[in-house]
């Protein structure tokens, strides 16, 4: 019985740094969830981004065929996350761009764990004690672009999309 119980808990003891590393790297890809969706024309998408919790507007821009967006939210096991979002209509494609800026980051937040998305190819280099992450991707009608890097400092995402469309002059 007693056996029975050390091996219950060396086991326990086993699988949970496991647990904790993937819930904190798992954060990334939270993070580049919500770029996308900045980054993807929703027009609802201040509203979308409230019902969360973020503290988001758009931007006042030059031309009806651009959009800017900021937010900003705290996030546990994170910490203060804020976010610029630019999405330009062209004919034939939309750009889509969001970044994700994290001060003193609370946890590595996993750019390795990016390398796992099957829609990304790219690398992921340590140096100096950060992480530092280049991705390119596609999936139907849309080509992604992707940079991330973490330090002890800093946290910072980068997203460009860009998604087809039909080739007349767009709506704004």
């Amino acid at each position: 019985m007693r056996a029975a119980l050390v091996l219950l808990l060396v086991a326990a003891l086993a699988v949970t740094p496991a647990v904790a590393k993937t819930k904190g790297e798992a954060r990334a890809a939270q993070l580049l969830d919500t770029c996308e969706k900045f980054a993807s024309g929703d027009v609802l998408i201040v509203e979308w981004a409230t019902a969360q919790g973020w503290t988001a507007s758009e931007g006042q821009s030059d031309t009806v065929y651009a959009h800017i967006y900021n937010a900003t939210k705290t996030i546990e096991g994170v910490g203060d996350v804020t976010l610029f979002g630019l999405v330009e209509t062209y004919p034939g494609q939309t750009l889509g761009y969001c970044r994700m800026d994290v001060q003193s980051p609370a946890a590595n937040l996993g750019v390795l764990t990016l390398n796992d998305l099957p829609r990304l190819s790219g690398a992921v280099q340590a140096v100096d004690g950060g992480e530092y992450g280049t991705w390119q991707g596609a999936e139907t009608g849309r080509d992604y672009l992707l940079l991330a890097s973490q330090t002890a400092d800093a946290f910072a995402l980068q997203l460009t999309t860009f998604t087809a469309r039909s080739a007349a002059v767009p709506n704004p």
